[in-house]
């Protein structure tokens, strides 16, 4: 099929069934079910052992990785990946089901907005420190105790280190895809392992509309964390067809200041934020 150019598109991606060839393992189109294009609902049985399905990837033009098909302008650019892991990375939400009578009968409109998600953005504490921009006014803040910077930067890239392990293992931790990045002291942001403070993001199903928000920093170095190689990987996903952009409200002529989900908590499922005013002197 993918010779004869059948296919009125530049992605392609082939699930096979590997382990077990049963005349009784659903087919895919009775296990597997698109919602919209971020949300799939799935038969849970096929996520579990020799019912687990292996995928491969081809794309128009792509780089290829061996085991082309012939002439074909598709080339295989992934191969052999867990069909359920493959979902995950492509940024799908999966909602499990127990029966193909339930496949059938879910649709978008039944499933709740998430409490959490399987991706996480992360920076690393690669030039971490004390920020004194930010510490005039928090008064959590304090510097007390720190004598060797150095020492402070193994101990926290350590504990950095332990908690990315614990969130991307796939066996004894939580197997999330984490989209990590590092910041050095050229770029003066030293509070950039809190990038919760200047952005959020919302599902259709959560604001109606799959949203980005970005949020006014007090800081003006906390402001140089949006950076645009962060900004261009959460555009990659091109997921947020709408941008809600606070960040104006800095220069305004009396600035307002919200520090994203370091101000807000916020429970997704039942619309529900809990906040607290602070008045800026």
């Amino acid at each position: 099929a993918l010779e004869r150019g059948i296919f009125r598109t530049e992605r392609v991606v082939t699930v096979r069934d590997v382990f077990e060839r049963s005349p009784d393992l659903p087919t895919l189109n009775k296990s597997f079910k698109l919602l919209s294009d971020d949300v799939t609902c799935i038969l849970a049985g096929i996520q579990k052992g020799s019912r687990r399905r292996i995928c491969n990837e081809y794309a128009v033009g792509g780089v290829g990785v061996g085991g082309g098909l012939g002439s074909s302008n598709f080339k295989l650019v992934r191969h052999d990946m867990d069909f359920v892991q493959f979902l995950h990375e492509g940024g799908f939400r999966i909602v499990p089901v127990e029966s193909r009578e339930k496949l059938l009968a879910t649709e978008i409109d039944q499933v709740p907005p998430q409490q959490s998600t399987n991706h996480v953005f992360m920076v690393a504490p690669t030039a971490f420190q004390s920020n004194p921009d930010a510490a005039e006014d928090n008064h959590f803040m304090s510097s007390e105790g720190i004598r060797d910077p150095q020492v402070l930067q193994r101990k926290v890239v350590a504990e950095f280190e332990a908690l990315h392990s614990k969130l991307t293992d796939k066996v004894n931790g939580a197997g999330l895809s984490v989209h990590l990045f590092t910041h050095e002291e050229h770029h003066d942001t030293p509070d950039a392992v809190f990038p919760n403070n200047w952005f959020s993001t919302h599902t259709d199903l959560e604001v109606g509309e799959c949203t980005l928000c970005l949020y006014p920093m007090k800081a003006p170095n906390r402001r140089k964390e949006r950076r645009p190689d962060f900004i261009d990987r959460l555009h990659s996903f091109s997921r947020y067809t709408n941008v809600y952009d606070m960040t104006r409200q800095e220069n305004a002529a009396r600035p307002k200041f919200l520090e994203g989900t370091g101000s807000l908590v916020l429970d997704r499922v039942n619309r529900y934020r809990e906040s607290r005013k602070v008045s800026v002197v």
